[in-house]
């Protein structure tokens, strides 16, 4: 894999996890979505993916 490809895979990643946590915090804000252990270690796990991307990219 090419520096690109592992690039576009990266960058598709981190957009697709920003909008699933986007997502989780809307429903779980707007009370449709009540979080239990396993839904707030998904979002745990989600979350540090994105720091993990992001800093790799220089984002933050």
């Amino acid at each position: 894999m090419s520096i690109y490809e592992e690039m576009k895979a990266d960058l598709k990643e981190l957009v697709k996890l920003v909008r699933q946590a986007e997502q989780y915090n809307a429903a779980v804000g707007y009370g449709a979505l009540r979080p239990d252990e396993d839904t707030n270690r998904l979002h745990l796990q989600r979350a540090v993916r994105i720091d993990e991307l992001s800093r790799k990219y220089g984002l933050v």
